[in-house]
């Protein structure tokens, strides 16, 4: 990995996606992923340690996964090793909402909002 030329390698101690197991390292048959993201060193520099920095670039894809469905709450508070409660509080600071719905569950709400606007025009004489 290289480290200069602001190059700034995200597998830093402490960046790790996969389940959380204490001290943070991988255990057993997990697999790591490796990557590398490319930044100026003055935007490095300024936005703190690279480890810091990895730590947020890991908590902005897993909530960005949890964002698109592609992983669960559960999957999320473990991938970052923080509790559920703590994994509510970040979906709320970045607006994600906390029970996506599945097509079914969509498709049951459509169904009694039609059926609340039928009601509600016979109710009305319409």
């Amino acid at each position: 990995m290289t480290r200069g030329g602001g190059v700034l390698g995200l597998v830093e101690k402490g960046f790790w996606l996969g389940p959380s197991v204490a001290g943070g390292d991988p255990s057993g048959d997990e697999t790591m992923a490796e990557f590398t993201v490319e930044l100026p060193e003055e935007l490095v520099v300024e936005l703190g340690s690279r480890e810091a920095l990895a730590g947020r670039a890991k908590q902005a894809l897993v909530l960005d996964l949890l964002r698109q469905g592609q992983i669960s709450q559960g999957q999320a508070a473990a991938l970052l090793g923080v509790s559920r409660w703590d994994i509510l509080d970040l979906m709320a600071r970045d607006h994600i909402p906390s029970s996506p719905l599945t097509a079914e569950e969509a498709e049951r709400d459509v169904e009694v909002a039609e059926r609340r606007t039928e009601t509600a025009a016979v109710h009305a004489g319409g």
